[in-house]
């Protein structure tokens, strides 16, 4: 007995899978280490009825697009880490050179200038910017076992513990 419906969702999954793989399985990307993100990013997005929202972006050092660009590879398309306990998958922007996710904000910040954090490994680091009033700091710490993409499940490679906005 032929059941036409698991056919087509057969081809359907099928189609799907092919048509997302293939970037993976056929462009070679460098690993990244947490030294290889210089400083992060908040800057303000227009906020919906409900939220204010913030753009967070992981900027690439140098050091890291050089050793891509030298192995004739790319950086990957998405990269894993934690913001307040929570997996988060950011993507890399056209130009390679950071990665960007939308999150919540407790308060409206400007849209035009981010507030930047010089990147480190742990410990609270103060913001510079339109947005950087004395309180505005991020606290990096060492990544929960486990910590990893819901999606992709790559290992989360920054972790934010704190936002101090």
């Amino acid at each position: 007995m032929k059941i036409l419906g698991a056919n087509r969702m057969g081809v359907l999954c099928l189609g799907l899978f092919f048509a997302c793989v293939p970037p993976v399985l056929s462009q070679r990307t460098i690993e990244l280490m947490s030294s290889d993100i210089d400083r992060v990013e908040i800057k303000g997005l227009p906020p919906t009825k409900t939220q204010h929202r913030a753009t967070i972006s992981f900027h690439v050092s140098d050091s890291a697009r050089d050793r891509a660009k030298s192995a004739g590879q790319s950086l990957p398309e998405t990269l894993s880490a934690s913001i307040e306990g929570n997996s988060v998958d950011f993507k890399l922007s056209a130009d390679q050179s950071f990665y960007s996710a939308e999150i919540g904000a407790p308060r409206r910040l400007p849209l035009d200038k981010p507030t930047s954090f010089t990147h480190k490994d742990s410990g609270t680091v103060k913001g510079t910017g339109p947005a950087a009033n004395p309180n505005f700091s991020i606290e990096f710490g060492p990544c929960a076992k486990g910590c990893k993409s819901i999606i992709f499940h790559h290992p989360c490679l920054v972790c934010i513990t704190k936002i101090s906005w």
